[in-house]
């Protein structure tokens, strides 16, 4: 019986490339934020279950609406996005995070997400599914007092999630972080 293709590599392996791309730039790295490794990886599985490879999040969500949800203190102007970006893209089990990062760098767009001088924060997700993984990396910069902002639902602006309407998340399996500890953070909206 032949095994099927896997991936070996981690969240933390997609982090360490983007970071090693910002060092070449001269830029700092990016701080690891909890609640975005938990955005980007629910973005991950969710791409990977549906095999779609879209920015649209369950529900039809919005990279600002699960970064809210999940209770991140998105900085910047909410009815604009806030100082937020994400990278996605889904490629052949034998490539790497690095095979990502490079991908990433054929436009400006990716290219901001990964070098941008005014975000501060990543998160990462990997999934795999059908010999395709699913590369996620949610980079944001926080309020300056890392508060949540006050914001007011508008429907319809696909800025903030309305009053009486939910954002859910699939289920996700913990796996071992760098030390093989599996730690679930709780967070906003979630309950155990």
């Amino acid at each position: 019986m032949m095994n099927a293709p896997h991936y070996e590599g981690t969240a933390y392996d997609l982090i360490n490339a983007v970071n090693a791309l910002r060092a070449a730039y001269g830029l700092p790295a990016y701080s690891i934020n909890s609640i975005l490794m938990f955005t980007a990886q629910n973005q991950a599985d969710f791409m990977s279950t549906n095999r779609v490879v879209t920015h649209s999040g369950p529900g039809g969500s919005t990279v600002t609406q699960r970064l809210l949800a999940a209770g991140y203190p998105l900085g910047g102007e909410l009815s604009l996005g806030g100082f937020r970006s994400e990278n996605i893209i889904a490629i052949n089990v034998k490539m790497s995070a690095e095979d990502a990062v490079s991908a990433w760098m054929g436009d400006a767009p990716h290219q901001y997400t990964m070098l941008s001088p005014d975000l501060t924060e990543i998160g990462a997700g990997v999934a795999v599914m059908n010999g395709l993984v699913y590369f996620v990396i949610d980079c944001a910069s926080p309020t300056t007092n890392s508060a949540p902002q006050a914001s007011t639902p508008v429907v319809g602006s696909g800025t903030t999630v309305p009053e009486g309407e939910a954002v859910t998340y699939p289920v996700v399996l913990s796996t071992p972080n760098t030390s093989e500890d599996v730690i679930h953070e709780v967070h906003a909206g979630q309950t155990l």
